[in-house]
Order: C-alpha cells, then structure tokens, then sequence
C-alpha cells in the first residue's frame, strides 16, 4: 500500500498528459480546417450558366472583397451564355477592360485561362498583376475554347524579419497587395475559366534596377521586365524587384536583394541592371564596382545564377564605350573580372537605335531622354530573349516558340503594339483574306503527309486545318526561313476522310502577315 499514492500519482498525470495531448491535437485539426476553410477556391467557372464540378461560380456581381478573397476589380463585366453540355466552356465573362483578384500569399503560381467563345470570335490580352504582359491579342475563331497556361510570381515587400524600405508610391503598388491580380482587355476578351494553383518547380528570373526596368504602373511608361513574362513558357517565371530612383548601393541598403535573398533558390536567375543612377555621383561611380559584386556574391551564396545586364541606352548615346558616363563599360569589364554572365542591353539597344534610324526616338517616352515606352519595353524585351539565345542560357530553352529570334537589323513595326494581332484567326477559313498573293505555292501532299510552300522570308507560321464548318481541328507551329520548302505534318495521316481547309498564318520581318487557304482532301 505504500507504493499506491505514487502509483495513483502516475495515473493521474498520465490521465492529465492525454487530456492536454487530446486538446492539443484537437486544437491543431480545428486550426487546420479553420485554416482550410479559410483559403480562397483555387477553380473559377465564368458566366451565369451552372458551374463546372469542382469550380466555383464566378458571375458579373461576384465582386472583390476582403472577407471573400476573390473576384472582379474595376471595369464593367458582363456574362454571355451559349449553352450546350460542356458547362465550363459554355459560358463566360466579358467586357472592355476588367480584372480579377484572388488574395494569395507571396510566390509562384501557375494560371490556366480557358479562353473563347463557341458562338462567336474572340480577341483576349491578359497582363497580371502590375501591367506585365502574359498573352497578347489571342485570336480565337469561333466555336473554340483555347487553354492557355503561364507562371506569375505574386511578390512581397516583407517576408519574415526582412522589410523592404518602400518609397511612398510603393504603397500603391498593385504588385505589393495581398491579391494576385490578372487584368483582360482586347477587342473581344472571353474568359471562360480560371484556375490559380501554387508552384515551386519553376526557375524564377528575380530583376533588380531602377526606373528603367520597373513595373511601370501606369501612362506611356514601360519596361522589358514587364513584357519579358510574354516570351516565357510556364517553366519560366519573373519576380521584377527593381524601383525608380534606384542605384546598386540605395538597391542594397533598402533591402531588395535582401528580400530576393529570402527566395531565390538553385537554379535561379538574378539579373541587375544598374549605372543609370549610379552615374549621377562620384561616390556612387566609385562604389559601383563593389556593390555589383556584393550582389553576385549574395546571388552565388544561394547556388543560383548572377547576371549582370548594362544599362539600356539613353535616345543620345551611340557609343557603348562611353554610354551611361562609362558605367555601361564598367558593368561588362566588372562581369569579366567576376566571371559573371553579362547581357550587354546597352550595345544591342545603340544598333537597335540605329537600324530605326530618324524613328529612334519612337523606343522612349515623347520628350524623354531615358525612359521607355510600351514599343520601347517589348522590343528591349525582345534584346533580352536574343541576349539569353546568344549566352546559351539554360532559360533560352523555355522561350516561346511563336515568336521567332530577334534581328536587332530588323526592329518590329512601329505600330505593331497597336494593330490587331498577326495572328488573328478568321471565323471561317471562306473568310480569309489573302493579304499576300499566293507565291508562296501552298499546297499539301497528302501521301507524304508533308505540306509544301515558299516563305521567301524569315518568320513564325502557324499551319492550322479546318473542316467545312469552320471548326479548327489540327494546327502546327514552326519557325521559317526563306530557304525552306515544307514540313512534315504526319498527323494528317490520322483526320477522318473528308474535304478540309489548310490555313497558312506567317508573320516575318517587315513585310508583314501572309494568310493563304487551300484545299486538301483526305480520300
């Protein structure tokens, strides 16, 4: 009996661990599903129709609110129905210009849009978050719903303990907001659906500059990081920490490369561009050597990969030797002395200036000497996507293929940004307008399975077959040269038997589109 008591203690306290474990755990199950139930949907069906299993209804009265964490933002929405049994594709939202938010934490996320109208044609942009341009002018005939799928990064001024040092018009920015934000436009722009899913497998391009690599808000302003996001396939997504005002020393000290540092991981991409501010003081021409090498170092420590890019030309420059009062020099000699990869922006901009000639000027703002436009920021994009092609990059690998490799000899229209897409589909290939007379010599044989032309030009095509009704059900993409003759198409082998329209869309140089239609038959 002596030993009871302590026995009697052991049961108790071992009935007191259990009861503490018990509400422990219960606690920790309750937060979970708090926590869960908490988290926006992640599936969105457009429209007015009945929603897609598994999605959630998203109609023009489903606005943004904090309690909600997702739905329309600004702009004028409405809902088209076309019914039918397909229910996510047979409904959408549309309007001039509209955006939707859903509130998500910092980080990478992989967006798929189901885009088009199956009783109509369509004409879609979408930009995400702060003006970054994803897809451009998506044409898409009628009877079709395209899927079209991009990796965005949702970027953050605090992560843990680090703070970036925001400057007043920061505290607006779209892209530092709690919401993932994607913006549609276009003549016609049909969404059908959107699905916004987290991913941590993609490379992410971190950026770090100053007013000439910012994500411009707003007006006539626009830099390379904003229309870079359009040449990248999924595998690729851009996280642009640069601000105006910015030199590499300010870029440090305010903590941006310390936020990068709490993210990037191996494999991963830093490019600054620096020496448009740095240029302005003794002090920071002397420190700029050293804090590009802070930065790379910072960037190696984390096993992913330092790029050093020279600063974008001002409309005076035309020598690279002494562009920027030197400092583009000292970049690209700093990047040699490091053995860092160097994206000589500066140089290609002077020849693209050069090949634009009386219009250089057409690259920057009216009346501004330094900053871009939106023709100015797609074709410095343009440089940039040659830069990673020529540095054989391992990123250049992602680029997308419907835009063929940059001349910097044979700038883009100037109003290319401005007119409609190159690719527009027509609704029906009777209604193809033959804007080039058929030199080319399009024609299909069919035993072969090859179809057979002459470009007589460099370009992009895209070679799509329709049956009589206007239904697209084959396409193939491929990159031209004016030596090529024809391609090899052996899917053709599978179409039922039947008449079919061959559509030929090449978009090349400055000569502009050829749409050409012809017929086959698979007998």
């Amino acid at each position: 009996m002596i030993g009871f008591p302590g026995r009697q203690r052991c049961i108790i306290a071992s009935r007191s661990f259990c009861t503490r474990l018990f509400s422990a755990i219960s606690a920790f199950v309750w937060l979970s599903a708090a926590i869960q139930a908490a988290a926006p949907p992640t599936k969105f069906d457009f429209g007015t129709g009945a929603a897609e299993p598994g999605y959630t209804k998203v109609t023009p009265s489903t606005t943004y609110s904090t309690s909600q964490a997702y739905g329309f933002e600004g702009g004028t929405v409405t809902a088209v129905s076309r019914g039918g049994s397909d229910i996510l594709r047979g409904d959408y939202c549309t309007g001039s210009s509209f955006s939707f938010s859903v509130a998500l934490p910092m980080g990478n996320y992989m967006v798929t849009l189901y885009i088009g109208d199956l009783g109509g044609a369509a004409v879609t942009t979408v930009n995400g978050e702060q003006r970054r341009l994803f897809i451009d002018r998506l044409a898409t005939p009628s009877g079709q719903v395209v899927t079209k799928t991009f990796a965005i990064n949702r970027r953050a001024y605090q992560n843990g303990s680090v703070t970036i040092s925001r400057k007043d018009r920061e505290l607006t920015y779209v892209d530092f907001d709690e919401k993932l934000t994607l913006d549609f436009s276009g003549s016609k722009p049909c969404v059908c659906g959107v699905e916004i899913v987290p991913v941590d497998t993609v490379i992410t391009l971190y950026l770090g500059g100053n007013s000439t690599l910012v994500n411009q808000p707003s007006g006539t302003f626009c830099n390379w990081g904003q229309m870079l996001t359009r040449f990248f396939t999924s595998k690729v997504s851009i996280a642009n920490y640069a601000e105006s005002g910015e030199d590499a020393g300010s870029f440090i000290s305010e903590k941006r490369l310390a936020m990068i540092q709490t993210v990037i991981k191996p494999g991963d991409y830093f490019f600054m561009e620096f020496g448009t501010n740095d240029s302005k003081a003794a002090d920071r021409i002397a420190a700029f050597p050293g804090n590009l090498k802070t930065m790379c170092d910072a960037t190696t420590a984390k096993n992913a990969i330092p790029v050093i890019v020279t600063a974008g030309a001002r409309v005076g420059d035309s020598d690279s030797a002494t562009s920027i009062g030197g400092l583009a020099e000292t970049a690209r000699q700093t990047a040699k002395s490091l053995n860092v990869q160097c994206i000589d922006l500066n140089a290609m901009v002077i020849t693209l200036k050069k090949a634009l000639g009386n219009n250089a000027s057409s690259l920057f703002v009216s009346g501004d000497q330094t900053h871009y436009c939106t023709y100015g920021g797609f074709e410095l994009a343009r440089i940039m996507t040659k830069g990673f092609i020529d540095a054989k990059m391992n990123i250049a690998q992602y680029l997308n293929t419907d835009v063929p490799p940059f001349d910097l000899k044979k700038p883009d229209p100037l109003d290319y940004l401005t007119t409609p897409n190159v690719g527009i589909i027509p609704q029906r290939p009777s209604e193809v307008q033959k804007t080039f007379s058929n030199v080319c010599g399009l024609s299909i044989n069919m035993p072969a399975q090859t179809i057979h032309f002459n470009p007589g030009r460099n370009g992009s095509a895209e070679f799509s077959v329709y049956s009589l009704n206007g239904k697209r059900i084959a396409e193939k993409r491929a990159i031209l040269t004016p030596e090529q003759g024809s391609i090899a198409w052996r899917e053709l082998q599978a179409l039922p038997m039947g008449i079919y329209a061959l559509m030929m869309n090449v978009n090349g140089d400055f000569m502009g589109t050829i749409r050409l239609c012809a017929l086959l038959s698979r007998r």
